[in-house]
């Protein structure tokens, strides 16, 4: 795990790393026995952990234009 590591007490996440996604896939599944959802396999847990970085980098991009209409209505009300 040390080579693993970002700064210390970070663990970095790769998805086509082996270790990580068996670690993931299992902790993954260990929740969702307990909240009664369906297990996973671990391709389709990496097929998820895949979308991720994606599904966060298309939100932030619509909240961004969001609170840029929203600037430009304040401003053309005059702040008000």
């Amino acid at each position: 795990l040390d080579d693993r590591a970002v700064r210390p007490g970070e663990l970095a996440f790769d998805k086509d790393d082996d270790e990580c996604l068996d670690f993931v896939t299992a902790a993954s599944n260990l929740r969702s026995a307990i909240f009664n959802i369906p297990l996973q396999s671990r391709f389709k847990v990496k097929e998820i952990a895949g979308n991720i970085i994606p599904a966060i980098a298309t939100t932030n991009a619509i909240i961004a234009g969001y609170i840029a209409i929203e600037a430009l209505k304040v401003l053309k009300n005059g702040g008000s």
